[in-house]
C-alpha cells in the first residue's frame, strides 16, 4: 500500500497553524531513549512531533508516526506501551467514539503520570486506510489485508497534554483533532482519520 501513497512529508500535510492554534517553536520535543528511539526508527519510516498553543497559553502535543510495513514483527507501538518504555505509569487504558461531525472514529486513552507530571493522552491508529480499535482489531485487519494481497502501512496519531484535569485534557484533545481535521487539505484527510470529507 505504501507504494500507492503520496511521497508528501508529514511535515508538509500538518499545518503549523489553524483555528486558534499555532505552532510552538519554543517547546524543544523530548526525545526517547536511544534504545527506543532505534526500535521506533525500525518500524516508522516518519515520525513528526509538534507542539501547540492557543491563546489561553494552553499546550497540545501532537505526535504522528507512519509505518510502511505492518506486517507481522512491525506493528505500530501502541502509546500504553512506549510511555512505559520512558518511566510513565499509564493507569487506565479505554476506548471512546470521537466525534467529527460527518464521521466518528474509535479512539483509545489513557492516563499518563510521571511524579508531578500528570498526561492524558488521546490516539488513534490506522492500518491501510481502516481506522482500527484496540485489541485484536490491528491484527485482523492486517490479516484481511494480507489475505488480499495487500502489505498495509500504518499511521499512528497521539495527541496529550499536561493537566491533572482529564476531562478538560480529554475535551481539549476532541476540540483540536476537530480543528485538525478541517485544517488539513482534504486530500490528506483519508490518511489522518480514513476517510474523505465529502
Amino acid at each position: 500500500m505504501a507504494r500507492l501513497r503520496p511521497d508528501v512529508p508529514l511535515a508538509d500535510m500538518v499545518p503549523e497553524q489553524f483555528a486558534g492554534w499555532r505552532l510552538d517553536r519554543s517547546v524543544i520535543p523530548i526525545r526517547p531513549p536511544p534504545n527506543l528511539q532505534a526500535e521506533l526508527d525500525r518500524v516508522y519510516q516518519q515520525q513528526l512531533g509538534r507542539t501547540y498553543v492557543d491563546a489561553r497559553g494552553y499546550r497540545m502535543m501532537l505526535s504522528i508516526a507512519y509505518g510502511a510495513d505492518q506486517s507481522r514483527g512491525l506493528a505500530m507501538h501502541r502509546p500504553e506501551v512506549c510511555y512505559p518504555a520512558q518511566g510513565f505509569e499509564v493507569s487506565r487504558v479505554w476506548s471512546g467514539q470521537l466525534d467529527l461531525g460527518p464521521q466518528q472514529i474509535t479512539v483509545s486513552r489513557a492516563k499518563a503520570s510521571l511524579g508531578g507530571r500528570h498526561e492524558p493522552l488521546t490516539y488513534w491508529m490506522l492500518v491501510g486506510d481502516v481506522v482500527v480499535g484496540p485489541g485484536t482489531q490491528a491484527r485482523w485487519a492486517v490479516l484481511r489485508s494480507t489475505l488480499r494481497g495487500w502489505v498495509p502501512d500504518g499511521l499512528l496519531v497521539r495527541l496529550s497534554s499536561i493537566d491533572r484535569d482529564a476531562e478538560r485534557a480529554f475535551a481539549t484533545q476532541d476540540s483540536f483533532a476537530r480543528a485538525l481535521v478541517q485544517a488539513v487539505e482534504p486530500t490528506f484527510r483519508q490518511r489522518l482519520v480514513g476517510w474523505v470529507s465529502p
